[in-house]
């Protein structure tokens, strides 16, 4: 494996890892005080953590953790794969098959 592609590998284990330890940190619910799921509406003054840069194909594992927010690699969306030329329609099955990926993961 070359080194930029080990360095990605340890890349995305501590991003895992650091996925695991804020669901560890992440308050249980009790009697008194429900817990919000991830898709209910966040009032004013609450904050939504989640992980930055994710890419395509951790959908499933990140939403078993329960993250409730994924910002993606702006690579992953680039112009020049979106739209082949200044007259082409844009085509948005990447940015589409990314939400979808998300979204059906939680």
């Amino acid at each position: 494996m070359k080194r930029s592609g080990l360095f990605f590998v340890i890349i995305l284990l501590l991003i895992a890892l650091l996925a695991v330890i804020l669901r560890l940190m992440m308050p249980l619910p009790d009697e008194n005080n429900e817990s919000k799921s991830p898709n209910e509406s966040i009032g004013e003054g609450e904050i939504i953590i989640g992980i930055e840069y994710v890419v395509q194909g951790l959908g499933e594992g990140l939403g078993d953790l329960g993250i409730p927010a994924a910002k993606p690699l702006p690579e992953s969306f680039s112009w020049d794969k979106m739209q082949k030329g200044p007259d082409e329609d844009i085509d948005f099955t990447i940015t589409d098959n990314y939400v979808r990926e998300y979204q059906d993961s939680g």
